[in-house]
C-alpha cells in the first residue's frame, strides 16, 4: 500500500487539518470524476450550494427566514438533478450520495432557523439517501426491462502492426539465439461462471494448447475468497510460473478465437509483463507474464495495493486499478491524490518492464459501447464485436451475466469451427 499524504500535502491540496472547513469541502466536492458534458450534474450540485448560500446570507442580513425561498430553489436543485441522473447515472448517483452522506454543506440546505437536534439532522441525512437510493433504483429497473439480449458482431480485420513481417523478425531475432522452445503454459480460474460457458471455455484453451504443445493450468485450488475472484489470477500466476518460462493467464470468460497465432510471436525479449490496452487502459482479463525474479516482486506488490478496496471513489476490477496504479496511470494517479496516497516512486521501472501490446495480438474487449444511465454503473454493455483475425476476444464485467454467457458460448462456437483442421 502506498503511503498517506503528509499533513503539508493536504494542506497543500487544501484537504488537511489546517484548511477551513470551506476549503476541505471545495477540495473533495468533485471528488468524483464526471463524464465530459455531463453539465447538468455540475449545474444541480452548484444550485444546491447556492441555496445554501443564500440562506446563510439571508440569516446574517436578517432577513426573510421563511422556508418557502429555499425549498423552491432545493426542489430545482433536486429536479435537474434527477433529470441528470436519467441520463448520466453514474457521477449524479455518486453525488447525490456524497451529498446525503458526506458533506454536511448538505444540511444547511434545508436547515431550519432554530437550532436543529441531532436526531432532526440524522432523520433528514436518511431521507436524502433514501431519495437517491430511490433513483438508482428507478432507473437500473428501466435499465433492465429494455434489456435485449445482445450477440457478438463479427467486423471487418483490423490492421495489425504487432504482426507485421518486419516487427516480428525484430522481436524474434533475439528470442530465438538461444534456438531453445520455451515452456509455456495457459492458466486460467474456472469458477463463479455457468457450467455450459466454463465447458465451452475448457474445451476452447484446451483445443489451443493441443496444438501448440503447451500445458493448460485450472488454478481453483488458489482462490482466495477473502477478495473479488479476479484478484487470484494473481495468486495463479505465482504459483505455476516458477515450473515454466512464461505463463498465459485468461480469464474464463476469454476465447481464443485465431488459434494460428502462437504465443511465442508475441514475446520479446526486452519485457517481463505483455498486457492489451483498451478504452480503460491496461487490462488483466489476458496477461503474458515471463518467469523472472522481478515479476514475482511486481505480483506481491499489486497485491498490496488494498487501497483500492476502501477508496472513496467506486472502483470497478480493483486488481486492475492496482496494477495500473504501479504503472503510473493518469486516472489512477488522481484517484490515488484525492484519497491521500502518494504516487508510485518507480512508476518508471514499471513501464520499462510492462509492455502494452496492441488488443489485436493479445486480448480484444468484445465491449464497444456502453448504455447511457445508470446500467454503466451496473456494468451493462450495449454492443459487441470482434475483429476478424484477433487472437482473444473477452467479456468483461460490464456485460451482465446473462449476456456474458451467452457471448462465451457464441464465441467458443465459432472459434471451433473457424479453427477445424481439415
Amino acid at each position: 500500500m502506498p503511503p498517506r499524504r503528509s499533513g503539508a500535502d493536504q494542506d497543500a491540496l487544501g484537504m488537511g487539518a489546517g484548511a477551513s472547513r470551506a476549503e476541505r469541502c471545495n477540495a473533495q466536492r468533485w471528488s468524483t470524476a464526471i463524464p465530459h458534458g455531463d453539465l447538468e450534474a455540475a449545474a444541480a450540485t452548484e444550485t444546491l450550494y447556492a441555496a445554501r448560500a443564500g440562506g446563510k446570507a439571508r440569516r446574517k442580513s436578517g432577513g426573510d427566514h421563511s422556508w418557502g425561498p429555499r425549498y423552491r430553489a432545493v426542489g430545482a436543485g433536486l429536479r435537474r438533478a434527477t433529470a441528470c441522473v436519467a441520463s448520466w447515472g453514474q457521477s449524479c448517483i455518486v453525488i447525490a450520495v456524497r451529498l446525503c452522506l458526506h458533506e454536511k454543506e448538505a444540511e444547511d440546505l434545508v436547515r431550519k432557523p432554530a437550532k436543529t437536534s441531532t436526531l432532526y439532522a440524522r432523520l433528514r441525512r436518511l431521507i436524502l439517501a433514501l431519495c437517491a437510493l430511490l433513483m438508482m433504483l428507478t432507473i437500473f429497473l428501466q435499465d433492465f426491462r429494455s434489456h435485449e439480449p445482445l450477440r457478438l458482431e463479427i467486423v471487418p480485420p483490423e490492421t495489425c502492426a504487432h504482426f507485421a513481417p518486419i516487427e516480428l523478425a525484430k522481436r524474434q531475432a533475439d528470442v530465438r539465439a538461444e534456438d531453445v522452445k520455451p515452456r509455456i503454459a495457459i492458466a486460467t480460474i474456472l469458477q463463479d461462471i455457468e457450467p455450459e460457458a466454463r465447458q465451452a471455455s475448457l474445451q476452447n484453451k484446451q483445443e489451443y494448447a493441443k496444438r501448440h504443445g503447451y500445458d493448460l493450468i485450472v488454478a481453483d485450488d488458489v482462490v482466495d475468497r477473502s477478495r473479488a475472484l479476479e484478484w487470484s489470477k494473481l495468486l495463479a500466476v505465482e504459483r505455476h510460473l516458477p515450473n515454466y518460462d512464461y505463463v498465459l493467464y485468461a480469464s474464463p470468460s476469454a476465447i481464443i478465437m485465431n488459434m494460428d497465432l502462437r504465443i511465442e510471436d508475441i514475446l520479446d525479449p526486452w519485457h517481463s509483463i505483455f498486457l492489451s490496452r483498451d478504452q480503460n487502459g491496461l487490462n488483466t482479463a489476458v496477461m503474458l507474464i515471463r518467469n523472472e525474479p522481478w515479476v514475482f516482486q511486481f505480483i506481491r506488490q499489486v497485491w498490496g495495493q488494498t487501497w483500492v478496496l476502501t477508496a472513496r471513489e467506486i472502483l470497478q476490477d480493483e486488481e486492475r486499478r492496482a496494477l495500473q496504479f504501479l504503472y503510473g496511470s493518469i486516472s489512477m494517479n488522481q484517484v490515488a491524490d484525492r484519497n491521500g496516497f502518494l504516487r508510485n516512486p518507480e512508476a518508471h521501472v514499471v513501464r520499462e518492464r510492462v509492455k502494452p501490446v496492441d488488443s489485436c495480438a493479445l486480448s480484444e474487449n468484445a465491449c464497444k459501447a456502453i448504455s447511457v444511465g445508470a446500467d454503466y454503473f451496473w456494468g451493462a454493455c450495449k454492443q459487441a464485436t470482434y475483429a476478424e483475425g484477433n487472437f482473444i476476444v473477452h467479456f468483461d464485467d460490464r456485460h451482465v451475466e446473462a449476456d456474458r454467457t451467452r457471448l462465451t458460448l457464441q464465441a467458443a462456437a465459432m472459434a471451433e469451427q473457424r479453427n477445424r483442421l481439415p
